[in-house]
């Protein structure tokens, strides 16, 4: 939830949280933190602290299988659509089974540091998810995304 509350790496500039509620609910969300804060959401109101959490627990879900059918919100080409200006040609053919991940909006909007932190802090989550941020920083690397 830190994440979601961060500003993504410029030109975009806002929160993370604005790209899943853009796409979500067609709304503006709040303004962003340069840095990854530790509970800020003990200083927001509750219908925003429900809303946070509801998004990180669709970033931290396990993706589908992308052998099956997509479902809401991703489509299969999220990511594809949203990142076209990689400058790595050929990367989203290698990472197909994988591409449907939504943990590849923090490794892939998020500035450096704030990858770098989360990286730090991963240490502390379960092997799964750890996993599967290793797995998507490293996209996130070979896509151009984190410099």
């Amino acid at each position: 939830m830190d994440a979601l509350a961060a500003n993504r790496r410029e030109p975009r500039g806002g929160s993370l949280a604005s790209v899943l509620e853009r796409a979500l609910f067609d709304r503006k969300s709040l303004p962003g933190s340069n840095q990854l804060q530790l509970d800020w959401l003990s200083d927001v109101d509750a219908a925003t602290r429900l809303l946070y959490v509801r998004l990180a627990l669709m970033v931290l879900a396990e993706p589908p299988d992308p052998a099956e059918e997509a479902r809401e919100p991703f489509e299969r080409s999220w990511l594809l659509n949203q990142y076209r200006h990689s400058r790595v040609v050929g990367w989203q053919n290698v990472f197909t089974h994988a591409i449907l991940d939504p943990l590849f909006l923090l490794a892939t909007e998020l500035p450096r540091t704030m990858v770098l932190e989360l990286g730090e802090r991963s240490r502390a989550w379960p092997a799964d998810l750890r996993r599967r941020w290793t797995y998507a920083a490293a996209v996130g690397a070979l896509g151009g995304f984190v410099y």
